[in-house]
């Protein structure tokens, strides 16, 4: 399917961890640091799910509901047929305004929605942000406001994460621009962000609906 020019299949195959949200824009030397050490940055910080033993929310009330997924190794793996983890609707009402999220991935895979925020469907206004594995294993992200106006999209970054390896995405709301970091370097930005997002269905990790 496609999403705004965002293009991949429904399911992610590979591990997932550490999945984080904020209620405010992270800057980039937050986003490095995040990246190369343990620190939490607790500014702000609304969830956090560790997935060493399940989908729960190790800051607020926010548990994530599993399906398809095993935690056997202190990671959450998704199994690339019907493997997804859903967080309340709300978790992605923060993309409203300034608002950071972050999680560690590692995949071989060529395609799968990795994260996806939305708005129930019905027309060609409902805002969404969406992003996924493309065939030569890099992400894109592609996002549009609900009175139908997309951001110049979509935003591709340039490094291949499909190697096996754990890599860090972080995607960033700062203002009218939404930025996107692979392993704490900028990757792309999306511009022109503007009026009401809203998310009422829950927000998907590692599965296109």
């Amino acid at each position: 399917p496609w999403m705004g020019g965002v293009a991949g299949t429904n399911f992610y195959n590979g591990e997932l961890d550490d999945m984080r949200v904020w209620s405010r824009a992270l800057g980039a030397s937050e986003i490095a640091t995040l990246h190369s050490s343990t620190q939490v940055l607790e500014d702000g910080l609304v969830a956090k799910y560790a997935l060493n033993t399940d989908a729960a929310d190790s800051v607020g009330s926010n548990d994530g509901t599993a399906t398809g997924v095993s935690f056997d190794s202190g990671y959450a793996t998704l199994n690339g047929t019907n493997g997804e983890i859903l967080l309340d609707q709300s978790m992605g009402d923060y993309w409203g305004s300034d608002a950071s999220f972050s999680m560690w991935v590692k995949t071989t895979a060529t395609d799968g929605m990795v994260y996806m925020v939305r708005e129930s469907y019905g027309g060609s206004t409902k805002s969404y942000l969406a992003s996924n594995i493309q065939a030569a294993g890099n992400v894109t992200v592609g996002w549009r406001s609900k009175q139908g106006a997309d951001a110049t999209q979509p935003a591709y970054a340039e490094t291949a994460i499909n190697d096996d390896q754990w890599h860090m995405l972080t995607y960033v709301r700062s203002g009218s621009s939404l930025h996107f970091y692979v392993d704490g370097s900028l990757e792309g930005t999306l511009t022109n962000i503007s009026g009401t997002f809203l998310s009422d269905v829950p927000v998907r990790i590692g599965s296109y609906s």
